[in-house]
């Protein structure tokens, strides 16, 4: 039997039997996550949704939780809970995610369902705290402080957020804030939070998560003014997206499961690897972290892509994975043919979306399941791709 019999013979509909059918394999899975194989894929967003419907609907999920900032996103759970009649989506999910019609209409589904039934369903980010262009101000850490005094002086360390969120730092490490005698003492203040906080109660709550969330986004800072590499970034980005994923998981376990939805990047299990000119970038994503302390809790559906006209991709290289797909499908990997999987060549990528990368020869490791699209235009709402910033993944 060739392979392409093989995904032929194992291939599901992307419908609702297929979705059950994907999680009977599942039975100890408490964090799913769906990846994209590219930002800019409407079909992906559809499918998702679809995914996230049927699992609330069958199979006690009961959060979910985007490629967003972690303090951004919780006024979309507060408006999704119904405290608010005013969607502010743009302020709300940050890097263009606001203006995604899918994501709104998902949004606008989760406030529905909340009316509808009493066990309510929650909304989360996972992405580390991120400003209008860069890594984001500490600011939201002043919500972690109780006492007046300490937050006042965090406050005035803190000073503008302009200050840190400033993006030429990208460029030149000598605009940036992160190693300034300013910013180590801010460090020592949060180092003290968060002895203080993890003294006065046991266990992780959230002013305590917020308090080491803040820790690593001030050492991302510091990394970024030393002029680290742009893995180490990457690298210090998806940890902080595994701690967040792993304090949601632990905060909704009594009352369902999660689910999880980004880049493939960040969710797969082996190093994550983006070429940049000459220069190739890796580091270990979120997916990695998570499979090491999670184990079978843990599982991931990778989504491919055949082509997209709208985003650059033409139809799949012969011989490629993606060209052994005849349509849409959902794909089992627990019998897959691991060493013929790593046998096939990599295709060709996007002509216009940085963003965009296919199947590789670890695919049959990185996910436990495959979700194939055969086409999509682009996300309705999307930024131009001439106005794309590349290095948001």
């Amino acid at each position: 039997m060739t392979l392409s019999d093989w995904i032929q013979k194992h291939a599901l509909p992307t419908t609702a039997a297929g979705f059950d059918a994907i999680l009977a394999e599942l039975p100890q899975v408490e964090l799913l996550a769906l990846g994209e194989a590219l930002h800019g894929a409407e079909a992906i967003l559809i499918l998702r949704n679809r995914l996230f419907q049927r699992l609330v609907e069958q199979h006690q999920f009961r959060a979910l939780a985007l490629e967003c900032s972690f303090p951004q996103a919780r006024c979309v759970n507060d408006y999704i809970l119904g405290r608010g009649d005013r969607a502010q989506f743009d302020d709300w999910l940050g890097h263009g995610m606001g203006i995604l019609e899918a994501n709104r209409e998902l949004i606008e589904w989760m406030r529905a369902y909340n009316e509808t039934y009493p066990e309510a369903i929650h909304f989360y980010g996972f992405d580390m705290p991120l400003g209008k262009a860069s890594f984001a101000s500490p600011s939201f850490v002043l919500d972690a402080v109780d006492d007046p005094a300490r937050k006042q002086r965090i406050a005035d360390l803190i000073g503008s957020d302009s200050d840190w969120e400033n993006m030429a730092v990208i460029q030149d490490p000598s605009k940036g804030i992160g190693a300034t005698p300013r910013a180590n003492e801010l460090r020592v203040e949060i180092e003290n939070l968060i002895a203080e906080l993890r003294n006065a109660q046991p266990g992780r709550t959230a002013a305590q998560h917020d308090a080491a969330l803040c820790r690593q986004l001030l050492a991302a800072h510091a990394m970024m003014a030393s002029g680290a590499s742009y893995s180490q970034t990457l690298g210090i980005r998806d940890a902080m997206m595994a701690d967040n994923l792993e304090f949601i998981l632990n905060r909704e376990r009594s009352r369902g499961r999660v689910f999880a939805f980004a880049h493939n990047s960040h969710l797969k299990r082996s190093q994550a690897q983006w070429s940049m000119g000459a220069i190739t970038h890796s580091w270990w994503p979120a997916g990695a972290r998570l499979s090491a302390t999670l184990g079978p809790r843990y599982a991931i559906i990778g989504t491919g892509i055949g082509e997209s006209a709208e985003n650059g991709i033409a139809p799949p290289d012969p011989g490629s994975l993606e060209s052994l797909f005849t349509g849409d499908a959902l794909l089992s990997l627990s019998s897959a043919p691991s060493a013929e999987f790593d046998a096939l060549p990599t295709r060709s990528g996007s002509a216009l979306n940085p963003t965009y990368f296919p199947w590789s020869r670890d695919t049959a490791r990185d996910f436990d399941h495959l979700a194939f699209v055969a086409t999509s235009p682009y996300h309705r709402g999307g930024l131009p791709l001439q106005a794309w910033d590349g290095t948001q993944s």
